[in-house]
């Protein structure tokens, strides 16, 4: 690659124009043999390339971060990237997130979006506090994201962002800010929800999912990430409701991944698992278990009806059986 590109490249995060690599001494027909199938340039989207042998090496994440980048070689100078596409730039969960579009957004007092050759360019307030640099590309905060999610993708996606957000350090307090902030933008209840219930005690999309139906099932105050302490040990366990002496559990199966648990075999965390849980349940404490599939939103209330029930079950007294001789 010429040194002069490979600088331009380097200063715009992996990214080049067209213009740019001609203007660096490459000709067109030289360009296009480059740019050919194996070639030495890939094209990350319209009139945006990089070294084939760098974007080949990137996850789906990181090349997706590649292409916004490559949207704001074409942008005004202001342009920010936003909503999703900040959220991949931070390698934050993502979730509920069905297109595939570039998200940018431009200072302005007015709201209002179009979309081009798949980017989505957003026009709203930007406070200088809510905007930063992550790896040399101008993005909005964390906290300003998940406000952005909240507003684009809804409640679920806006918690989960949040949840991941404060686990990073993310100001709690900057979002309840911004919710004061946008109060006159659509959707503000949704943001604002969003801000409220953000905890940074959520370890996983899962365990964040887990929470709104135990709101909704008037389940309060929640414990995350409570530790009992017993004889010589002590359990952590993922959720935590005191006043009805009640554990919850986000069952996720990367703990029994070897890749993701230092190794250790599948049927031995699964052996541990089931030793913690007889030990809580020998305290006296309810404890119920969610998969993935009963904390997704269209599920949720099933999911308040279940937890109702098992929480309800765990307070009923019980009889002690009598024996009577024979």
């Amino acid at each position: 690659m010429d040194p002069v590109l490979a600088s331009i490249a380097a200063d715009q995060g992996g990214v080049f124009r067209r213009s740019q690599a001609l203007q660096s001494g490459y000709s067109p027909r030289a360009f296009r043999t480059l740019c050919a199938p194996g070639g030495e340039f890939v094209r990350v989207r319209y009139g945006a390339f990089a070294v084939r042998e760098t974007f080949e090496r990137l996850s789906e994440v990181q090349r997706a971060v590649l292409r916004v980048r490559g949207a704001m070689l074409f942008c005004d100078p202001d342009a920010t990237a936003s909503h999703s596409s900040a959220g991949r730039s931070y390698e934050l969960p993502v979730y509920g997130v069905t297109d595939d579009l570039d998200h940018l957004t431009r200072d302005g007092p007015t709201h209002g979006r179009r979309k081009e050759s798949g980017v989505v360019h957003h026009v709203a307030e930007l406070w200088p506090p809510d905007i930063v640099d992550v790896n040399g590309t101008s993005t909005t905060s964390r906290e300003r994201t998940a406000i952005d999610f909240a507003r684009e993708y809804g409640y679920a996606s806006g918690l989960v962002f949040a949840d991941a957000a404060l686990a990073l350090g993310a100001s709690k307090q900057r979002m309840l800010e911004l919710a004061d902030l946008t109060r006159h933008w659509p959707r503000s209840t949704t943001i604002r929800a969003v801000a409220n219930d953000a905890d940074g005690g959520s370890e996983s999309p899962g365990e964040t999912l887990m929470r709104p139906p135990l709101m909704l099932a008037g389940i309060g105050p929640i414990r995350l990430q409570h530790v009992f302490q017993f004889d010589g040990w002590s359990a952590r366990v993922d959720a935590y409701a005191p006043l009805v002496d009640h554990i919850f559990e986000f069952d996720g199966w990367m703990k029994y991944d070897p890749a993701l648990n230092g190794g250790i075999d599948p049927n031995t965390v699964l052996q541990r698992e089931k030793r913690r849980e007889n030990w809580l349940r020998g305290m006296g404490m309810g404890l119920t278990r969610f998969e993935w599939y009963e904390v997704q939103p269209d599920r949720w209330q099933l999911t308040v009806a279940r937890i109702r029930r098992e929480v309800a079950e765990q307070s009923r007294p019980r009889r002690r059986p009598v024996y009577r001789p024979a």
